[in-house]
């Protein structure tokens, strides 16, 4: 039986559906689906929860199904809407985070291309210093001679520069 008060009907309820039979147009709600047997689907679980009033397309005359489904009347459920602020909150603290750690892992391969860059001056450096101990390429072979002549023995008045010098390359010695 529907009672003869009129009350709105929201445009965006979710589950509200209309049917028309008969020429008079029913208002139900979608309350849930359920397995039809023996198929790979399921159906919506509809109730009819009142009636459209004519000539009018947003007010409905409720039934016993609308205090049922609805005891507060048509109020939104603020539960799916603060689950979904919630999960975007995630979604975007879970970027955030992702664009931190880029962004340190960045500057952690441009500090290890630094350091790269500078122990390869480094290295240069040394190899510039060797050159720079013997400046000619006289002074080249004769090192090397003497070298090969004391068994790859260093004498006692072989020029030492640093102990921070790497070793003799073994291509001086052939």
């Amino acid at each position: 039986m529907y009672q003869d008060v009129q009350i709105p009907i929201p445009a965006s309820f979710p589950g509200l559906t209309r049917k028309t039979i008969n020429g008079t147009t029913y208002i139900y709600y979608n309350w849930g689906r359920a397995a039809v047997p023996g198929k790979t689907y399921t159906a919506p679980k509809n109730t009819c929860v009142g009636k459209l009033v004519p000539g009018t397309e947003d007010l409905m005359f409720p039934n016993e199904s609308y205090a049922k489904f609805f005891p507060n009347g048509f109020v939104e459920d603020n539960r799916r809407a603060e689950a979904e602020a919630a999960r975007d909150a995630a979604r975007r603290e879970a970027a955030e985070k992702a664009r931190q750690l880029t962004e340190e892992a960045k500057g952690k391969a441009e500090e290890r291309e630094q350091d790269r860059l500078a122990l390869l001056r480094m290295m240069e450096l040394c190899r510039s210093l060797y050159r720079s101990v013997c400046v000619s390429e006289q002074e080249i072979r004769n090192l090397k001679q003497r070298v090969r002549n004391l068994g790859q023995r260093v004498p006692s008045d072989f020029p030492v520069l640093s102990d921070h010098l790497p070793e003799v390359p073994a291509s001086w010695l052939e």
